[in-house]
């Protein structure tokens, strides 16, 4: 309950909304509730966040797991309801990755995900999630989960020594706007 008023409340700062959405969505929520969901994001003013979840419920659909079948057929059709509006979005906004394989006669299967949560006014995305998890008889576990913060990054890359005024100019032009 307290992810989701997260995650509705578009007074909120859009990262804190995007991580509430990854987080709402490892709870395996209901069909009703995804589409909810998808009817409230065709109103939602920040692109990067619709972005996100567009992109995150796209590659749900695609899941072979039995685990997010439920989740996968919700998805589809949530996807269904906003692609009029989400699916010409570009790279330059946040986006969601999964990619997963399970073969049910052996009941042995893995998976990996990957955030990139971007930001309007910088180049690099902020951060960057990735987790991989391992299924095998029944049971899940997550094998390795990073996380990148790339606060600074092109600050420090602006200040840089490689970046004077005779060596690459046109970068530096770049990374300013």
């Amino acid at each position: 309950n307290v992810v989701l008023q997260i995650f509705v409340n578009k007074d909120l700062h859009p990262e804190l909304r995007m991580v509430s959405w990854i987080v709402l969505f490892e709870t395996k929520p209901s069909m009703s509730l995804v589409i909810t969901l998808a009817h409230a994001l065709q109103k939602e003013p920040n692109l990067q966040v619709a972005s996100l979840v567009y992109s995150h419920m796209k590659a749900l659909t695609r899941s072979t797991h039995p685990e997010f079948a439920l989740i996968a057929a919700a998805s589809r059709v949530a996807i269904k309801i906003l692609s009029p509006k989400l699916d010409k979005l570009s790279f330059r906004y946040s986006k969601a990755f999964l990619l997963d394989g399970y073969e049910v006669s052996r009941m042995v299967g893995a998976a990996g995900s990957a955030f990139m949560i971007n930001d309007a006014a910088t180049i690099l995305p902020k951060m960057i999630v990735a987790k991989a998890r391992a299924y095998l008889a029944g049971a899940a576990a997550d094998v390795l989960e990073v996380g990148i913060r790339t606060d600074g990054i092109q600050e420090a890359l602006l200040k840089s020594p490689f970046l004077n005024d005779d060596g690459l100019p046109r970068m530096k032009q770049v990374l300013k706007a």
